[in-house]
């Protein structure tokens, strides 16, 4: 007798089932709704929404001191002294 493992998707309810054991931090999307899950938990099997804002490789978006340089230049760039007749 095969052991399925089963969670319900957070988004519609729909029940996920995988033939083999998941590891926790799996992605899966489901097939119902799209929704893009990872397995946060074993026992019980449970499944959450993927946390779009963590990013694995922070070195992407990193600013080095020239890019910095030139933001600063810019935001003062926007402000006039004429604008002093308050």
């Amino acid at each position: 007798m095969m052991t399925t493992f089963s969670a319900r998707c957070p988004a519609c309810q729909t029940m996920i089932r995988f033939e083999s054991t998941p590891e926790l931090g799996t992605f899966i999307v489901c097939e119902e709704c799209e929704a893009e899950l990872e397995v946060v938990s074993l026992r019980p099997l449970k499944l959450s929404w993927v946390d779009e804002d963590e990013f694995e490789d922070y070195d992407d978006y990193e600013f080095d001191e020239e890019d910095f340089a030139e933001f600063e230049e810019e935001s003062y760039d926007d402000y006039d002294d004429d604008d002093d007749d308050y």
